[in-house]
């Protein structure tokens, strides 16, 4: 999978390009900046199944 980029603007996470374009807000639960990934949750087989996938912060503002 590609590496998505995005900014965060407060307490929000915009995807700007990448395949994590079309995930919804509340899917990402976890963002580590220093190793590039995101880890999020969707419910797959019936349960709830958390991925990581890369994920590049270029910004951040208060």
């Amino acid at each position: 999978m590609e590496m998505s980029v995005g900014a965060i603007e407060g307490k929000t996470l915009q995807i700007l390009s990448g395949p994590l374009g079309d995930v919804e807000d509340g899917r990402i639960v976890k963002i580590d900046r220093h190793k590039r990934k995101a880890f999020m949750e969707m419910e797959l087989f019936g349960r709830t199944q958390r991925f990581q996938v890369g994920l590049e912060v270029r910004t951040k503002t208060a």
